[in-house]
């Protein structure tokens, strides 16, 4: 079976090319995560973010704090000083908090709160919530197949725009949509090769 327990990286060539989506089993439900080009450079750029906000603020405060430096300025040149450093400290701040907001998009399904939630994680394992939609307000979930890839979607019941979920190989998808139908259905889980195990679903080992 293609979706495992913990984290699976699938190595086929056609995969690679797609995307690649892993599931991560948690105490609450578990974690969706498509490995897209923006994903797997999430770190670096959380990284060279952080490390030009560090310079820019040196670079504001330096200026300030070498006595050498800032004896040898006239008066006439300070408020171009305060505009300068405050010019650098704001991008500084801006590069700062770029850093921690996190690229790395996830797709929490929560069994026990019954929701789902779209999140970002940061290199530091912090996730930011940007939508939180619950079980009953999810009207359906369907893969569409889209060139060589396919993708994995919801479409909330009140209308409006479907979510995307995850994109990768059709076979895996097409299992992580039997999966999240007898999560989302859990009336409708009488069906050969799964088993409740608690109050949730596994699939039944071959």
């Amino acid at each position: 079976m293609t979706v495992q327990a913990r984290d699976n990286t699938n190595t086929a060539a056609g995969a690679a090319r797609a995307g690649q989506t892993s599931v991560s089993e948690t105490g609450w439900g578990y974690v969706l995560r498509t490995d897209t080009e923006l994903c797997n450079q999430a770190c670096l750029i959380e990284r060279v973010c952080a490390a030009t906000g560090v310079a820019l603020v040196l670079a504001a405060g330096g200026p300030w704090i070498v006595p050498q430096v800032n004896a040898d300025v006239a008066l006439a040149d300070q408020s171009s000083r305060v505009m300068s450093s405050f010019g650098l400290l704001m991008s500084a701040l801006m590069f700062l908090w770029i850093s921690e907001r996190g690229f790395a998009r996830e797709v929490h399904v929560n069994i026990l709160r019954r929701c789902l939630r779209l999140s970002l994680c940061n290199r530091r394992g912090r996730t930011r919530t940007l939508r939180e939609l619950p079980f009953d307000q999810i009207g359906s979930a369907y893969v569409r197949r889209c060139g060589n890839t396919a993708q994995l979607f919801v479409r909330p019941a009140r209308g409006g725009q479907p979510i995307h979920l995850a994109s990768g190989r059709e076979s895996t998808l097409r299992i992580l949509h039997e999966r999240l139908i007898r999560e989302i259905r859990p009336t409708e889980a009488g069906i050969a090769g799964w088993q409740r195990v608690g109050r949730r679903l596994r699939p039944v080992a071959a």
